[in-house]
């Protein structure tokens, strides 16, 4: 399942690259398409892909959340969300999906800071790294864990816990982190993936103005920590 928003440069070589994976998986690819103001949902039907529409833009965590629970509607056993700017490798779902089939996980991540023989890193700015790095370690407090990448967007979740997630409130990216909260209860696990600078819009998320973003998300997920939250 992928979530997009204006993704048409891009969003049809991900599908591509997704698509090959057919001679190895049973793929029932779904796109949301958030109220991109672009081609993307055409794209993404003309390349195969099954294709939710909402007519505004909703964010990035409630986009998710929609195609989860589209997700949970089907029959499929194991499903996957990647997003739609190409930064992840859609070679590595056998991989990732590994761990569920094989039952040692309920949700596995990709994590972009597990470093393998396969495993190439693009590595992110300072000020983005250290604002990553706060936002885990206040992960790290609350599930008494040890999780690298928390705020990965590439995981892949065992069907039955997808009700543990659909009445989730955060509607940006702290919703990754939320949704990893509400499951502390299930096995989760991380797998290095492969990350690549984004095909589109590569400066968009660097600098100062990231790093005050991911402090604004901190400060989300400490509030979902208090009692009561």
């Amino acid at each position: 399942m992928i979530p997009a928003y204006n993704e048409e440069a891009v969003i049809g070589l991900v599908l591509d690259e997704l698509f090959r994976l057919s001679g190895q998986l049973v793929l029932d690819v779904l796109v949301i398409d958030d109220g991109s103001a672009d081609g993307t949902g055409i794209v993404a039907r003309s390349k195969g892909a099954k294709v939710v529409e909402n007519r505004k833009n909703t964010g990035y965590g409630a986009a998710l959340r929609l195609g989860l629970l589209k997700a949970a509607e089907t029959t499929a056993e194991v499903i996957v969300t990647m997003d739609a700017d190409g930064s992840y490798s859609a070679s590595d779902i056998p991989r990732l999906i590994q761990p569920i089939l094989a039952d040692q996980a309920d949700i596995v991540i990709g994590s972009r800071f597990l470093v393998d023989q396969c495993t190439r890193y693009a590595k992110p700015p300072l000020t983005r790294r250290l604002a990553i790095g706060l936002v885990s370690w206040l992960v790290d407090k609350m599930l008494n864990s040890k999780l690298t990448d928390p705020q990965s967007g590439f995981r892949a979740f065992r069907r039955s816990v997808i009700p543990s997630l659909l009445d989730t409130k955060e509607n940006g990216p702290a919703f990754l982190v939320e949704s990893t909260l509400r499951l502390t209860r299930s096995r989760i696990v991380e797998v290095p993936a492969r990350i690549r600078p984004r095909i589109t819009r590569p400066e968009s998320y660097l600098g100062i103005a990231q790093a005050w973003n991911f402090l604004g998300e901190a400060k989300q997920i400490w509030s979902l920590s208090r009692p009561g939250k």
